[in-house]
């Protein structure tokens, strides 16, 4: 199987939109890491604080000045995978969300966890879109 997967044309019309600066785009968790950080402000963050290597990936300071801890991950369920602690995280960054598939109940059990996928700029009537790729009022 190839290393590299090539995204659907939709993905990167939509992608270009957002006027975000990614000539090619990978299916892979360093495109999650890298499109969050081009978009953080337009999804209600005031800041990036902290970037690491091990869990949680990510810190970031919401509208509300709280510190957020975020896990990336292509698929979501490999935040099961990865046997990662629910408690020591707020929001998983995705492209997809299967969290679903190999846990029906995950949710449930872990409903102050907030996922954000990416794949739903593709849908025109998600929030996400919105969020993304109409212009706001002022």
């Amino acid at each position: 199987m190839n290393l590299y997967f090539r995204f659907p044309v939709e993905a990167i019309t939509s992608l270009d939109k957002l006027n975000i600066g990614f000539k090619y785009l990978r299916y892979n968790e360093q495109f999650v890491v890298g499109l969050f950080s081009r978009v953080y402000d337009k999804l209600g963050f005031r800041f990036i604080t902290r970037f690491k290597t091990s869990f949680p990936d990510a810190e970031v300071e919401d509208e509300n000045g709280i510190i957020r801890h975020i896990e990336f991950e292509y698929r979501s369920s490999s935040f099961i995978k990865h046997k990662h602690d629910p408690k020591l995280c707020d929001i998983i960054v995705c492209w997809h969300d299967d969290l679903d598939d190999l846990d029906p109940n995950w949710k449930k059990k872990n409903p102050n966890i907030r996922i954000i996928k990416f794949e739903d700029i593709m849908n025109s009537d998600s929030e996400l879109y919105k969020k993304l790729m109409m212009p706001k009022n002022n």
